[in-house]
């Protein structure tokens, strides 16, 4: 028999790994952030760096990316189809295109070039 469970929870299943996923990319670029400050600035961060601050980043990257994650309700649906349960999109096309952008945006044009650009400062402040 097929197990169709998936189907009916499918768009909590795609919020939650969607908010996952966000979660370990901004999680990245918030410890890349924090490798910047310890190698360029190795004396003051030792005041802008402690391990309270760490935790309520950490816990603000969560709420914000599960947060962000939730559009996955609104947009994913269940249809069903000669009696089995299917999910699928209840967007439009004008939707679904806005989404993807937005979602490229903050998946990829925020994260990736912030993480690269720091990376090569941390790269160039140790060839000092």
């Amino acid at each position: 028999p097929e197990w169709t469970i998936h189907n009916y929870i499918c768009p909590q299943l795609s919020a939650l790994g969607y908010g996952a996923y966000l979660t370990a990319m901004y999680s990245v670029l918030a410890f890349t952030i924090e490798r910047v400050l310890l190698v360029v600035y190795p004396m003051e961060s030792n005041k802008m760096i402690s391990r309270k601050k760490n935790i309520k980043i950490v816990l603000v990257i969560w709420v914000v990316c599960m947060s962000v994650a939730t559009m996955h309700l609104y947009r994913l649906g269940v249809k069903i189809e000669d009696g089995v349960p299917n999910c699928t999109t209840r967007s439009s096309q004008q939707e679904a295109k806005i989404i993807t952008l937005v979602q490229a945006t903050i998946d990829f044009f925020i994260p990736i070039p912030a993480i690269t650009v720091l990376n090569i400062i941390i790269i160039s402040s140790l060839r000092k």
